[in-house]
């Protein structure tokens, strides 16, 4: 578990950590109100969540909340399992509700076929099956939320809805912390060439739809923020920047 956030102290954020593997990223939130968990990894990352949790001398039943970006399998592998260890509510947007309680229309992989001739793109694939990409188990309880609603959570974040990727898939800015999830609306990392990258699209059919959906992050602009993936490293900068060069 690494840290990527350490608050200067003008926000309830305290730290963020983040879990996962070299191509996927989920995260641990501290905060004066107590854990929020956002995104869940792969099924493969339970011993990984433990291990994290005990280095900040929490445990599972400590988490209360899980935030989930949306229903693709490498972002709510552990989801039913936190749920039901921890008894933590699981939050997700109405629209991708049905693909996270029935695992319905899950494709993570389908769109990263075209690069499978480069050895990365493949030594990335057996990482992401090793891990239990295709063993998530369906949520058997959601709390939904909208677009722009402002969530009951440690932090509150806002809910902003980036369809695209998935129907529901949204991001969560932080206001008060200058925080972005931006879940697989903006990664940072190269899905088809398994590398490093400037804010980016994801891969996916439906590029029209995402790039429309980052209208979305227009009232926060010129906001500077910690950028946080679902897939890349941490980035630093202007919201109307990353998202520029992501749609150039």
């Amino acid at each position: 578990m690494e840290r990527v956030f350490a608050s200067p102290g003008n926000g309830p954020i305290s730290a963020v950590y983040r879990l996962g593997n070299p191509y996927v990223n989920w995260y641990v939130v501290e905060s004066d109100g107590g854990l929020l968990i956002i995104d869940s990894g792969l099924a493969g990352h339970w011993r990984q969540l433990l291990q994290g949790l005990e280095a900040l001398e929490k445990s599972v039943h400590d988490v209360a909340h899980l935030l989930l970006t949306h229903a693709h399998p490498d972002h709510v592998g552990l989801a039913e399992r936190m749920r039901r260890e921890s008894n933590a509510t699981v939050w997700i947007h109405a629209l991708d509700a049905d693909m996270a309680t029935t695992n319905q229309d899950r494709l993570p992989l389908a769109p990263l076929l075209s690069g499978l001739w480069q050895p990365a793109v493949a030594k990335m694939i057996v990482m992401m099956m090793r891990d239990g990409v295709m063993n998530a188990k369906p949520v058997r309880d959601v709390r939904t939320f909208r677009d722009g609603d402002r969530l009951p959570l440690p932090g509150s974040p806002t809910a902003v809805h980036t369809p695209g990727h998935t129907p529901g898939s949204c991001a969560f800015y932080f206001q008060q912390d200058r925080l972005l999830f931006s879940g697989d609306a903006l990664v940072t990392f190269d899905l088809l060439r398994a590398r490093k990258s400037a804010p980016m699209l994801p891969p996916g059919r439906e590029k029209a739809a995402m790039i429309h959906s980052l209208d979305g992050l227009g009232p926060i602009g010129d906001e500077r923020v910690v950028l946080l993936p679902g897939h890349g490293e941490p980035w630093a900068g202007k919201v109307g920047e990353a998202v520029a060069g992501a749609c150039a």
